[in-house]
């Protein structure tokens, strides 16, 4: 089993443990591996809790001395911080949801898309975006007669269904150690960061001390077993077997063993457990980590992604598309590793947990803290750009009000969006961050049809952070005012001024 998975498992085994009772008894699901493991466990929880309760009353006694008059005040804390490391096991990477359009609201489909079993997958995204106020076709309102515009355009939004503009969108994030914000990828780099400090935790006498109680267990755990054997069984089925199948004179047999076994082994991994506590919530290896995890989450991202606009016939005509996103912040873990130090070189080809020694571990952690103090201001401003290109094919479209003299006939057409932006943070606070964003984009039809000119649109967007809101403030320019889409005011050269409210958690 992988030293970083081991220590994992084990740590979750044991904060989950329920409090040491003086009752051992096993319970009749239990194997003997099973009721052995959950006793041990549980006494060397009730060991290290009641280590912390003694260093905490010491703590309290000598604070009281300290606070005497003519003393010093001090203080003392202690206590398993064990915990810590739960988060860096946890780190699951998702793919983040696009960015929040005008008036909608997006359905999670993931269930749909078929996922492994034994490995979840979390790069692939399938959701339904549904506009909440559609509308009539734009050419099919400015074709009605100005005297009868109003009236007729209330009736055909009264026509409209709830869902009869929306959007199926499938995004597929390339997850690997070069592409992804994710932490799996990463996992034999984390954990060789990690995993030599482990290793050295303890010292080569408390380390022959925990091998020997874990030997003796293990010897004498083999002899009960021998002698449970029953005529004709195989030895392997007496620890498949749960404490109902034993005789009552075999299960007190197993129960004595336990409780008088799992002391001296229980005070050895106790020590071990404190001292790989002492590694792991070390001040300078906790910012490494953190500053490491904060590099992955800034990777660059490829994604692939297809839509298909589903519309009432007033909507208009529905679309299906394809686009190639890449986006990139300036500082990254790639670009760690291509600066790094001769210490971290082993990690670009880490397939196992044990890719760095221990000097080698603390070199390179050290390294990481030194890039990220470095570039500090591209990693506060959250600095990044993006392009993609998008083809995109337009359905025909045909639509017809005899008694108002409408007659509207639009060919299938096809598209290519290509777009760049680029956008950064701008910290107003220490707690508090506005940010800016610009992008153009360049919408060619490929086909001759006048009703479907090329456009160049550009915007700029300024957000503000006001409490859990976040606002946004867009300019937005075009090359022909029909396609300053979505903004509320219009303004000469063909510009336009957007006004939203999105909840802070988008």
């Amino acid at each position: 089993m992988r030293l970083f998975a081991r220590y994992a498992s084990l740590g979750v085994l044991i904060l989950a443990a329920p409090a040491w009772s003086q009752d051992i008894k096993c319970t009749d699901a239990e194997t003997i591996t099973d009721c052995a493991n959950r006793l041990i466990f549980q006494h060397v929880q009730e060991l290290r809790e009641h280590k912390s309760e003694d260093l905490v009353d010491e703590s309290a006694t000598e604070a009281v001395k300290e606070d005497q008059a003519g003393t010093s005040t001090g203080t003392g804390t202690a206590g398993s911080t064990f915990t810590d490391l739960l988060p860096w096991f946890n780190a699951l990477g998702l793919l983040s949801d696009s960015d929040a359009s005008d008036g909608t609201v997006a359905f999670d489909l993931n269930f749909l898309l078929l996922q492994s079993k034994k490995k979840a997958t979390h790069n692939s995204q399938l959701k339904w975006v549904v506009d909440v106020s559609p509308e009539p076709f734009e050419p099919l309102i400015a074709a009605l007669p100005e005297d009868v515009k109003d009236e007729r355009t209330k009736s055909l939004e009264d026509d409209i269904s709830g869902t009869g503009d929306s959007e199926i969108q499938y995004t597929y994030s390339v997850v690997n150690q070069h592409f992804g914000r994710d932490f799996r990828p990463h996992f034999y780099q984390m954990s060789s960061l990690i995993a030599p400090g482990i290793t050295a935790a303890s010292t080569p006498g408390e380390n022959a001390l925990r091998a020997r109680a874990q030997a003796n267990f293990g010897a004498k755990f083999n002899a009960l077993r021998d002698g449970l054997i029953r005529p004709g069984e195989p030895g392997t089925a007496v620890v498949e077997r749960v404490m109902r199948d034993f005789h009552a004179d075999e299960r007190a047999k197993i129960e004595e063993f336990i409780n008088e076994q799992r002391g001296d082994l229980s005070v050895e991994m106790a020590k071990h457990l404190d001292a790989i506590a002492a590694v792991v919530v070390d001040p300078g290896t906790q910012s490494s980590i953190d500053a490491l995890m904060n590099l992955v989450l800034l990777q660059p991202q490829l994604t692939f992604s297809v839509n298909h606009q589903i519309r009432d016939e007033l909507v208009g005509p529905e679309s299906t598309g394809i686009k190639v996103t890449f986006e990139k912040s300036f500082i990254d873990f790639n670009a760690f590793l291509k600066t790094s130090g001769p210490s971290c070189a082993p990690l670009k080809t880490a397939t196992n947990s044990s890719a760095l020694t221990a000097e080698q571990a603390g070199s390179c952690l050290k390294s990481i803290g030194r890039y990220v103090e470095q570039n500090a201001e591209d990693l506060e401003n959250e600095s990044r750009w993006k392009a993609s290109v998008e083809y995109k094919q337009v359905d025909k479209w045909q639509y017809s009000l005899p008694d108002d003299g409408v007659a509207i006939d639009r060919p299938k057409y096809d598209r290519i969006v290509a777009t760049a932006g680029f956008g950064r943070a701008l910290p107003r606070t220490k707690a508090v961050k506005d940010r800016v964003d610009f992008e153009a984009s360049y919408d060619s039809n490929l086909d001759s049809d006048d009703n479907y000119k090329s456009r160049f649109v550009a915007t700029l967007t300024y957000t503000r952070r006001f409490n859990d809101m976040d606002i946004p403030f867009s300019i937005v320019y075009a090359n022909k005012s029909e396609f300053l889409e979505g903004t509320d005011k219009q303004i000469g050269l063909h510009v336009g001024v957007k006004f939203r409210a999105v909840d802070a958690g988008k």
